[in-house]
C-alpha cells in the first residue's frame, strides 16, 4: 500500500511528471447507460483521491498500462474532476441536488476535506437536503453519526421528513448513545445505561429514579424522611456466581 510520505517524496524528487503524465480514467454511468473517459494528472489524482492509492504504483513509468474504470454519474466525476483541478480557483458549487451524490462519491474515495464539506453543507440545509434525495440510505452509518452529532434529540425530532429517509437513523445513533454510562448532555443529563423491566410490574425503568415510580403494592416502603418508595425486582447479573434476583433498593446499595 502507498503511503503519503513515499507518495509526496517521489513527486518532489521528480516535479516534472506532476504535468505531463496523464491518466485515463474510464467512467461508466449505468443509470445514463453511457460511458465517458476523462484524463487527469497522476500526480493529482493520488494527491486528491487516496483511494487510487491503494491501487496505482507511484512509479509513473507502470502508468501507460493501466486501465481505470469508475462506476458513476458522469456529471458528478465530473465535477470531482473540475474539483481537484481548481480551474480558475473558482469555488465549486453545492446544492441540495448534487450533495449526497458528492458525499457518498467523496467518502469512497477518501477525499476527506470534501466529505467535511459535504457533511458541514447537509447539516445547514438538511430538510431541504432530505427532501431533493433519494438515494439517502447509501449514506454510511459513519457518515450518519458525523450528521448526528450536529444535532440534539430536539432538532431531530423538528426535521421534516414523512417518508422517514434519514430521520430514523439519526434517532438510531442518539439511542446507541444514550445507552453508554458516560453520556451526558444539557438536555439529556441522565443516560439509559441502567434501563431494566420491573419483573413484577413489568414497568421500563431507570435505576436513579426507579424508587419513586409505583410498583405492586406489597413492593412499598417507607424511608426514614416518610417518604414512600417502591422496591422493583429486575435480573442482575453476577458473572462470579451466576444470575441472581434482587430489588433495586438493594443493587443501588451494592453499586454506590
Amino acid at each position: 500500500m502507498s503511503t503519503l510520505p513515499s507518495f509526496a517524496s517521489f513527486f518532489e524528487e521528480n516535479p516534472s511528471i506532476k504535468k505531463q503524465k496523464k491518466i485515463t480514467i474510464h467512467v461508466h454511468d449505468e443509470i445514463k447507460n453511457t460511458m465517458r473517459d476523462f484524463k487527469c494528472s497522476g500526480y493529482l489524482l493520488l494527491k486528491e483521491m487516496p483511494y487510487f492509492r491503494d491501487y496505482l504504483p507511484i512509479n509513473h513509468h507502470q502508468w501507460d498500462n493501466i486501465d481505470i474504470t469508475v462506476h458513476c454519474d458522469v456529471n458528478i466525476f465530473q465535477w470531482l474532476i473540475n474539483y481537484i483541478k481548481k480551474k480558475g480557483g473558482e469555488e465549486l458549487k453545492l446544492d441540495v441536488n448534487n450533495i449526497v451524490p458528492l458525499l457518498l462519491s467523496s467518502e469512497f474515495l477518501k477525499m476527506n476535506s470534501l466529505v467535511k464539506k459535504c457533511i458541514s453543507f447537509c447539516c445547514s440545509h438538511l430538510n431541504d437536503v432530505i427532501a431533493a434525495s433519494n438515494n439517502m440510505h447509501g449514506i454510511s452509518d459513519k457518515i450518519v453519526y458525523r450528521i448526528a452529532s450536529r444535532f440534539d434529540q430536539r432538532q431531530i425530532y423538528q426535521l421534516q421528513d414523512n417518508d422517514d429517509k434519514f430521520k430514523s437513523r439519526l434517532f438510531r445513533v442518539k439511542l446507541d448513545e444514550i445507552f453508554k454510562s458516560d453520556y451526558s448532555t444539557e438536555l439529556s443529563p441522565n443516560n439509559a445505561s441502567t434501563l431494566f423491566r420491573c419483573l413484577v410490574c413489568g414497568k421500563y425503568l431507570l435505576a436513579y429514579i426507579c424508587n419513586q415510580i409505583s410498583c405492586s403494592i406489597d413492593r412499598m416502603t417507607i424511608d426514614s424522611y416518610g417518604n414512600i418508595r417502591w422496591c422493583h425486582e429486575r435480573l442482575f447479573v453476577d458473572a462470579k456466581r451466576g444470575v441472581k434476583i434482587l430489588d433495586s433498593c438493594l443493587l443501588e446499595a451494592v453499586q454506590s
